[in-house]
């Protein structure tokens, strides 16, 4: 038994190395949308055997950075201007609802300062010029927020559905450096002062109204000015009744 757990604990280093790296490789551009990942081929160049590799395509799945394809393989998702509507029109469904339960909830304060870490940190950021590792730290920064605040709502199914969707959202932070990081920090700030003051009704409009500037950004710079007509076509079913 002793075997085992030493063995255990020396795979797991090794599987979040190979999917640290993956995610990276992922994000900015390195795997291709839409590529199959072949298990040999990867296995090879990375230099690992397929088990690890195996459990990192899981928890890259599990981020929505892969989709299941033929043959029990995966293949790296492809966000379309389909995908990023639907991811929004989740977002202002599902993280609303977390805020406002993240005011309600007593337990709740941990988390809130994690979050704001995050901010501290993303503000750091919020500079021209930034460096690919530094686009990433930013998507990393920005979805670990998101997470934070879900994490203080105390709904385990919110945290789940939440952090996959925000797996899909740092797609963009790599492609576009010039991202507007200051808007976005002032807002993330706005929300975890409302969460803080108890305002259920307050956290859950700072919430929406970050989520519809996200899309609004996400217009210009993620889908480009050719395609933003076909997002504003679509854009009616984002909006609460």
């Amino acid at each position: 038994m002793a075997t085992a757990l030493k063995k255990n604990q020396r795979s797991v280093p090794r599987v979040d190395g190979v999917y640290d790296r993956l995610r990276r490789e992922i994000l900015a551009g390195v795997i291709s949308p839409g590529e199959f990942l072949l298990e040999e081929g990867l296995a090879q160049r990375l230099k690992i055997s397929r088990t690890p590799l195996r459990e990192a395509f899981i928890h890259l799945y599990r981020d929505g950075l892969l989709q299941k394809g033929p043959y029990k393989g995966y293949v790296v998702t492809e966000v379309t201007l389909e995908t990023y509507r639907e991811v929004f029109q989740l977002r202002m469904l599902l993280e609303p609802a977390a805020a406002k339960l993240a005011a309600q909830n007593p337990k709740a304060t941990p988390f809130l300062e994690q979050a704001v870490q995050a901010v501290q940190r993303m503000e750091i950021l919020a500079k021209p010029g930034l460096t690919p590792e530094e686009l990433l730290e930013a998507g990393e920064l920005d979805s670990g927020f998101h997470g934070c605040i879900a994490q203080a709502s105390g709904n385990k199914r919110l945290v789940k559905f939440i952090h996959e969707l925000n797996g899909v959202q740092q797609f963009g932070y790599a492609k576009y450096p010039d991202r507007p990081l200051a808007a976005t920090t002032q807002e993330h700030r706005n929300i975890v002062k409302a969460i803080k003051s108890g305002d259920a009704a307050k956290a859950e409009q700072a919430m929406l109204h970050h989520v519809r500037r996200a899309l609004e950004r996400a217009k210009e710079l993620f889908l480009g000015e050719s395609s933003m007509g076909n997002l504003g076509d679509s854009n009616a079913g984002l909006r609460p009744s």
